[in-house]
């Protein structure tokens, strides 16, 4: 045999005793279904560790099986009943990829099955079931009922979830890379500290979730409802919250660097000591929120509505505040050097101790009466508060 023949031959003989398990490696028994395994779970409810890769359970009702370590790594399970089932350990997706190529372009020994495989569960009831530590990757559950569900350490990455009803899950420790909770419903999860950056949760619902010190930079959660919910410390770097319900939400501390509010509702929030640098709010509504401490310093507030709201000791510099509702504020020791207040709406603010020094105003458009300042406020130069009907309080 010529030597330029040999590499090639041997690559083939190599191929060929993998296929039939000559290499130790069983490529197949993970995909099959043992029908004894089959036959025992519809009889008894019961099939620990069985062997269900491709069964068709499409519609099956199981309701509280036990299905511990089994696997089901390309099952039909779309429209079936698993509520309160025992899926602990179980898998439900299987990959065993070698994706490099061998010396001079030659394919390498085959140490891998070249096989990349999930299971189905679209629409199917899980509510209450148990799903710890089991593997889901790239599982197909949109429309599934999972509330009540113990995902807790389970493999959920690049799982389809949309339209899931996740309310009362336990997801600690679960892995949510690359997942997608569109339109799916979170409200009251336990998210903390959990990493959903980059995740696609629009119009999802995560009314009251914990969400404290989770990562979800450049996460897409616009139109979402998080409404109550705990977002403190938070990093939501880049993030996409237009339209976004954050009524009465803990922001406290977050990182809102870059981050896209435009048209949100942020009413009776909590951003104190939250960082909103380069921000977009334009026309969010803020009413009521407390900014006090926090950093908006270039954020972009324009025909925003921020009436009655606390930014006290804020640094808004060079922020642009042009056609803001202003009215009822307390703006009391803030800094708005450079700022944009053309049109701005400053009616009954509390401007004590402020410094306003070369902002931007127009004398014509901008509202001011009723709002009060001390000798320590810093107005803009041949700014007269007098000719505002601006109240001057005395220093204490």
């Amino acid at each position: 045999m010529k030597l330029k023949t040999v590499k090639p031959f041997i690559a083939a003989t190599l191929i060929l005793a993998s296929l039939s398990g000559c290499l130790g490696k069983d490529c197949l028994s993970k995909q099959a279904t043992k029908p004894r395994h089959l036959k025992q779970l519809l009889k008894t409810n019961k099939c620990i560790s069985c062997r269900l890769g491709d069964a068709n359970l499409s519609g099956a009702d199981l309701r509280g099986a036990d299905l511990t370590d089994a696997k089901l790594v390309k099952a039909n399970l779309d429209g079936a009943n698993l509520q309160g089932a025992n899926l602990s350990q179980a898998e439900l997706s299987w990959e065993d990829v070698n994706y490099g190529a061998g010396e001079n372009g030659y394919i390498g020994p085959p140490t891998s099955c070249q096989i990349d495989v999930s299971a189905s569960l679209k629409g199917a009831n899980l509510s209450s079931a148990n799903l710890n530590e089991a593997n889901l990757e790239n599982a197909n559950l949109a429309g599934a009922n999972l509330s009540g569900a113990d995902l807790a350490d389970a493999n959920l990455t690049d799982v389809e979830l949309l339209g899931a009803n996740l309310k009362g899950a336990n997801l600690d420790g679960t892995d949510l890379f690359g997942v997608n909770l569109t339109n799916a419903n979170l409200e009251g999860v336990n998210l903390e500290r959990i990493d959903l950056s980059n995740a696609n949760l629009d119009n999802s619902i995560l009314k009251k979730a914990n969400l404290t010190v989770a990562n979800l930079t450049e996460a897409d959660l616009s139109g979402a409802n998080l409404s109550g919910a705990s977002l403190n410390k938070s990093v939501l770097g880049g993030v996409d919250l237009r339209g976004a319900n954050l009524t009465e939400a803990d922001l406290r501390g977050a990182n809102l660097t870059e981050a896209d509010l435009r048209g949100a509702n942020l009413t009776e929030a909590d951003l104190r000591g939250a960082n909103l640098d380069k921000s977009r709010l334009n026309g969010a509504n803020l009413t009521g929120v407390n900014l006090k401490q926090t950093n908006i310093e270039f954020a972009n507030f324009s025909n925003s509505i921020l009436s009655a709201s606390n930014l006290q000791g804020i640094n808004i510099k060079l922020a642009n505040l042009e056609g803001v509702n202003l009215e009822g504020a307390n703006l009391e020791g803030a800094n708005l050097g450079l700022a944009n207040l053309e049109g701005a709406n400053l009616r009954d603010t509390n401007l004590n101790n402020t410094n306003m020094q070369q902002v931007s105003i127009s004398n014509q458009l901008n509202k001011w009466e009723g709002a009060k300042y001390n000798k320590k406020t810093n107005f803009p130069e041949g700014f007269n508060p007098k000719d505002q009907k601006m109240i001057l309080i005395p220093l204490h």
